[in-house]
């Protein structure tokens, strides 16, 4: 097995009914994988035991949640090879498509962040890795384009590979961020600092998206929709206060309070807690509340172990 100069991030909350699903295609590969677990408390270390015993994963367990920024930033503040791969645990990627992330990376010095392609599928076929660039295309704003890539101003997160040789250079993520809009600000940093930010054609990814934390129960289910929501709040208004979008900032809070009244009025519950969270969320940056709790603020690790 050849060793590959990639290091996988896969930070976990609660992952254990999705984990296996996104380590099939990779363990074994010549990948170092690092696992952060924020604090889940539950049975993943057993699981990762039983199914991959003797891989070298590293798992690091914490004792709180502190976030996708920082606990991420522990794993890529350890790691000594030339690119990261941060993956989601409810991201499904092919050893073909990270390689071909790598191969596209290496031809410019000056990328900075590659993703994939996401598809609907975890093994799309050619066809429909095309209609994916050709719909994924409408939603970016394309910089540059040529056969193999796609230059655009922001890459998503979830399945990102990262040039360590940069980032080194210019940090890591966000630690004012506890959830949502890193990759954002990354994006944007990269670009600022002179890099480049790419999609790869012939690399995809299937995400089942809001998957990575089980959750069981329609109480739960909402109570995560406004987690998440306020957070998507905090984070936005947190960008755009950085960009000093004043103006922007307070159109896009009122017209969030009003899309909540009007999706409650209309008996729409999940979009009116998604719109109430947002707005909640973007009111507390600007009052000061922190999107932080004294508990989680700064990581606690607990144990750190190969398999």
């Amino acid at each position: 097995m050849n060793k590959k100069d990639v290091t996988i991030i896969i930070v976990t909350y609660k992952s254990v009914h999705i984990i296996l699903e996104s380590l099939k295609n990779i363990v074994g590969k010549g990948y170092h994988i690092m696992i952060v677990d924020n604090g889940s408390n539950d049975s993943i270390k057993n699981l990762l035991k039983q199914n991959y015993p003797n891989s070298d994963i590293e798992l690091i367990l914490l004792t709180n949640n502190c976030g996708f920024g920082r606990a991420n930033n522990i794993a890529l503040e350890k790691i000594t090879t030339k690119y990261a791969f941060i993956q989601n645990p409810d991201a499904i990627i092919t050893e073909i498509s990270i390689d071909n992330l790598v191969k596209e990376a290496e031809k410019d010095k000056n990328i900075a962040l590659a993703n994939p392609f996401p598809t609907t599928k975890a093994e799309p076929s050619k066809s429909e890795q095309q209609d994916a660039i050709n719909n994924y295309k409408k939603k970016i704003k394309i910089l540059n384009e040529d056969k193999n890539i796609i230059e655009t101003t922001s890459i998503c997160g979830g399945y990102m590979l990262m040039n360590m040789n940069i980032f080194r250079k210019i940090g890591f993520f966000d630690r004012n961020l506890f959830l949502y809009g890193e990759d954002v600000e990354l994006s944007q940093r990269s670009i600022a600092k002179g890099y480049k930010n790419i999609l790869v054609k012939n690399a995809h990814v299937f995400h089942y998206g809001q998957k990575s934390t089980e959750i069981h129960g329609t109480l739960a289910k909402y109570k995560m929709l406004y987690f998440r929501s306020w957070h998507q709040g905090w984070g936005k208004t947190y960008l755009k206060r950085k960009n000093k979008n004043v103006v922007k900032i307070w159109l896009k809070i009122f017209h969030r309070l009003f899309l909540a009244i009007f999706y409650l009025l209309k008996f729409d519950l999940n979009k009116a807690i998604n719109r109430f969270a947002i707005f909640s969320g973007s009111i507390s940056n600007l009052i000061g509340i922190n999107c932080f709790k004294k508990n989680n603020k700064i990581p606690k690790i607990k144990k750190e172990s190969k398999l």
